[in-house]
């Protein structure tokens, strides 16, 4: 993967926009997980899937720092 300072603006709005579409995704599911395993939780107890939103957290806490870097890199190029 190429470095975000190498990449040209266009590609460079292309990623951020992706970033986002991304993201947005994962906190959804990430919002319906945790609801899934509350009621999984209520309903049989401790079972594997109650961890599953650790999971998403982990992979949503990577993604939103990527968003950020894209971020603080089109503010350095003043493409807002």
């Amino acid at each position: 993967m190429k470095e975000l300072s190498n990449l040209n603006n266009k590609e460079l709005i292309k990623k951020r926009n992706a970033a986002k579409t991304i993201t947005a995704i994962l906190l959804g599911l990430f919002i319906v997980s945790i609801i899934a395993s509350g009621y999984n939780f209520w309903q049989q107890g401790y079972s594997a899937t109650t961890l599953m939103p650790l999971f998403i957290m982990a992979i949503l806490a990577t993604n939103f720092s990527k968003l950020q870097s894209i971020k603080k890199e089109l503010r350095l190029r003043k493409m807002n």
